[in-house]
């Protein structure tokens, strides 16, 4: 009896670089400190005073902690993913290989039980 074709399973997507991680994360939570925003920052706020300034930091800084912590979020996760896509590409290995041995067992039961002429 022929078993049922599985699937390799589809490994988990991440960014393609550093930077796309950072600008994913970092753009849900403060977009001024992406890094292609970074840059024009200082024009942006040439003309803020000292107390303005000050504002602008403390929000900064709560917004790098909230990045290290979505980062860490998505360090576990990941991890969580690629566990289980190792689980899943070793069970696909397996499954192909059990189905071959069922091909071939089968053959060879075929050939024990048909009677020759």
């Amino acid at each position: 009896m022929a078993q049922p074709q599985t699937a390799a399973p589809q490994p988990p997507k991440i960014p393609a670089s550093g930077k796309e991680l950072y600008n994913e994360l970092m753009g849900k939570i403060e977009p001024e400190l992406t890094t292609d925003q970074i840059p024009l920052l200082p024009e942006k706020y040439k003309n803020e005073t000292p107390d303005q300034a000050a504002v602008r930091a403390e929000r900064y800084n709560k917004a790098y902690a909230a990045y290290e912590a979505a980062y860490a979020a998505y360090m576990q996760q990941l991890a969580g993913e690629v566990s289980s896509y190792r689980r899943s590409a070793f069970g696909s290995v397996e499954a192909k290989d059990r189905q071959k041995e069922t091909a071939a067992l089968d053959e060879l039961e075929s050939l024990i039980t048909t009677p020759t002429p």
